[in-house]
């Protein structure tokens, strides 16, 4: 069954398949440490485009429910959590009561399923519709 490219799937960095190879690279990741790869690495290729044509990475939020699509679908697997002392990068830390509440930070690695499946990491949205609506 060929598989063809719609709208925006179309472009140099397909994000389902940039989240596979990064987590099959690295091992395990956060999810912000994959979000913020994925804009570094349009950032790259934005830079050899005109202004006018340079694509917008999508936002923190949109590419966490994006990832969970793959959470959802079992083509990732959590693997640990690890609370966070001091966020990186000088951020700021939640202040919640008087006290000072740091975040969590989960992992998650690809799962023998996500390295079985390479049609639902191109188009999660389809592949969760089949769950949905058998």
């Amino acid at each position: 069954m060929p598989m063809f490219a719609r709208g925006r799937a179309a472009s140099e960095i397909r994000t389902g398949v940039f989240i596979r190879d990064y987590l099959e690279e690295h091992g395990e990741a956060c999810i912000i440490e994959v979000h913020r790869a994925l804009k570094a690495a349009w950032a790259e290729i934005n830079l050899k485009r005109r202004k006018e044509d340079r694509y917008k990475p999508p936002i923190y939020e949109s590419f966490a429910k994006y990832f969970r699509h793959f959470i959802t679908l079992g083509l990732v697997e959590f693997t640990k959590e690890v609370e966070m002392e001091f966020p990186p990068e000088g951020g700021l830390l939640s202040i919640r009561d008087g006290r000072i509440v740091t975040s969590k930070r989960r992992f998650y690695r690809v799962s023998p399923k996500g390295h079985a499946d390479a049609e639902s990491w191109l188009d999660p949205i389809k592949a969760l519709s089949s769950i949905y609506r058998p």
